[in-house]
């Protein structure tokens, strides 16, 4: 089951069924854990890469950028680099 509680409201997910509840006083959440204090915004590598984010509770989403992608023109045609600095 996930409860997420906002204010007065709750959204809660069984067996992933969506169900809106609304209370009378406003609720507040204990979330146990560690925060994760990594890196939130990532750009794709050719190396394979990890965020540490395993138990870790995270404070927004993490924003995965679009592969780094370049051509440059040279006397025998063109020259692509996917995922790499130029």
């Amino acid at each position: 089951m996930e409860v997420v509680i906002v204010a007065n409201k709750a959204e809660v997910i069984i067996e992933k069924e969506k169900k809106d509840l609304q209370f009378e006083t406003p609720y507040s959440v204990y979330i146990e854990g560690d925060i994760y204090d990594g890196e939130y915004e990532v750009t794709p590598k050719t190396n394979p890469q990890t965020l540490e984010t395993a138990t870790k509770v995270m404070l927004q989403d993490v924003l995965i950028n679009k592969i780094p992608y370049y051509e440059t023109s040279n006397e025998y045609g063109d020259t692509i680099y996917i995922g790499s600095e130029v």
